[in-house]
């Protein structure tokens, strides 16, 4: 999943071909090696429980194929999925439901899906 915001995320997200065999190839980072940062960690999160989970990572970058899921229901689901396994070991987990729902709302509406196989990759 890429974050909206970030630069450059989709350099062909509006072409019908993403994915498929004759698309565009695209360049993206990778994440390797990362670590999940659960919202508990922060102040916020007491103060007014607009807080999301989020990540440390290295980039390498990729060369590929690449397909973007840009579709809010998947994108919740798939952090509900990521965040509940992140979140089930620890004593007091973290849930969506802990934060406001307009906020997570907006949140997931930021969020874009992909899938991608790398042809070439570099440190």
């Amino acid at each position: 999943m890429a974050a909206r915001a970030r630069a450059g995320w989709p350099q062909h997200a509006g072409d019908d071909r993403a994915g498929q065999d004759d698309a565009p190839p695209s360049n993206r980072d990778r994440q390797t090696p990362d670590a999940y940062i659960t919202p508990s960690w922060y102040a916020t999160k007491r103060e007014t429980g607009k807080v999301v989970p989020t990540w440390n990572y290295i980039a390498i970058h990729a060369y590929g194929p690449v397909e973007f899921i840009d579709d809010p229901v998947h994108a919740r689901e798939h952090t509900m999925h990521l965040t509940d396994r992140h979140e089930q070991g620890r004593a007091v987990p973290w849930a969506p439901s802990d934060a406001p729902e307009d906020f997570i709302a907006n949140q997931v509406r930021k969020i874009i899906g992909l899938t991608a196989a790398s042809t070439l990759c570099w440190f």
